[in-house]
């Protein structure tokens, strides 16, 4: 088990806005990103339940804002 593990947070855009998915499981998780006819993700958690948060808004900079407040601001580890 790892000290300090990765956080899977998304940001997509398209031409209406953009988009961030935040997935909250804290066991191990893989995302794979694919390009077959058009782009997918396909995310993968070892155990836990599944539990999604999706931030929608029309900059890149707002998405990341809600998402922040949902989550708190990151923390540094100690050095």
């Amino acid at each position: 088990m790892a000290l300090y593990g990765a956080v899977p947070f998304m940001l997509c855009n398209n031409p209406k806005g953009f988009s961030g998915v935040f997935w909250n499981n804290p066991s191990d998780t893989f995302v794979d990103l694919l390009e077959r006819d058009g782009k997918l993700t396909h995310w993968i958690s070892e155990a836990g339940v599944i539990e999604m948060l999706i931030f929608v808004d029309k900059s890149p900079n707002e998405v990341v804002k809600k998402y922040t407040l949902a989550t708190g601001p990151p923390a540094l580890p100690l050095l």
